[in-house]
C-alpha cells in the first residue's frame, strides 16, 4: 500500500470524488470525511493532512446567451471560491509541517474544450491564477503543488451525468493515486 498512514482529503462536487476517495483508501490512505470542510479536522491543531485533491465542480455546456447568473455563481463558487477556501485551510498545516501535496484537477480550457461553455473557460482561467499564486506560496518548501487533467469531461445538456465516463473513472482515479504516490515517494527519498 503506497499511501499507508497518509491522511487525504478529496474535495469538490464532481461525480468522480467518490472514486478518488475509494482509490486513495485502497492504497492505505486515511481519507477524511467530506464534512471536514467545516469541522475541527481542518481548523484546529493538532492535525496532519498529507494530501489534498481538489476536483472542482462540473459544468453543463450552454451557449453564452443561455448561461444564467446562477450558472456563473455556481461555477465560480464550485471551482474558485471553494478551492481557495480549502487551500487556505490546508496549506497552513502543510507549511507548518513542511510537507504535503496539493493536487488541483483542471478541466481543459481554450481550444481543447470539447463544448463551448464560457463560464467554464472563465473559471478555468481563475483556477490557473489561483494555482500560480499558491505555487509562489509554497516555493522553497517541501510542500508540492501539482495540477492534473480532470478525469471527467464536461457534460453536454442532453447527456445523463450518471452515464458519463463509467469505464474511464476507475482508470483515471488510479492514475491520480499513482501520481500522488510517486510525488510522496520522491519527497521521502529526498529525506522529506
Amino acid at each position: 500500500m503506497r499511501l499507508a498512514g497518509r491522511t487525504a482529503l478529496v474535495v469538490g462536487c464532481a461525480p468522480v470524488v467518490a472514486e478518488l476517495r475509494a482509490a486513495l483508501a485502497a492504497e492505505g490512505a486515511i481519507v477524511l470525511d467530506e464534512a471536514a470542510e467545516n469541522s475541527c479536522e481542518l481548523s484546529c491543531a493538532p492535525c496532519e493532512l498529507d494530501i489534498l485533491v481538489d476536483v472542482g465542480g462540473e459544468f453543463v455546456a450552454k451557449p453564452f446567451l443561455k448561461v444564467t447568473d446562477e450558472d456563473w455563481r455556481t461555477g465560480f463558487e464550485d471551482n474558485v471560491v471553494r478551492s481557495s477556501r480549502y487551500a487556505r485551510r490546508a496549506l497552513p498545516l502543510m507549511l507548518l509541517a513542511n510537507r504535503g501535496i496539493v493536487v488541483f484537477l483542471m478541466n481543459r480550457g481554450g481550444a481543447e474544450a470539447q463544448w463551448k461553455a464560457i463560464h467554464q473557460e472563465v473559471t478555468y482561467r481563475a483556477r490557473q491564477a489561483l494555482v500560480r499564486e499558491l505555487e509562489e506560496l509554497v516555493k522553497g518548501t517541501d510542500v508540492v503543488l501539482a495540477t492534473a487533467p480532470h478525469p471527467m469531461r464536461e457534460r453536454p445538456p442532453e447527456e445523463d451525468p450518471a452515464s458519463l465516463g463509467q469505464g474511464d473513472r476507475q482508470l483515471d482515479a488510479s492514475l491520480l493515486v499513482s501520481l500522488v504516490a510517486e510525488l510522496l515517494r520522491a519527497r521521502t527519498s529526498n529525506g522529506v
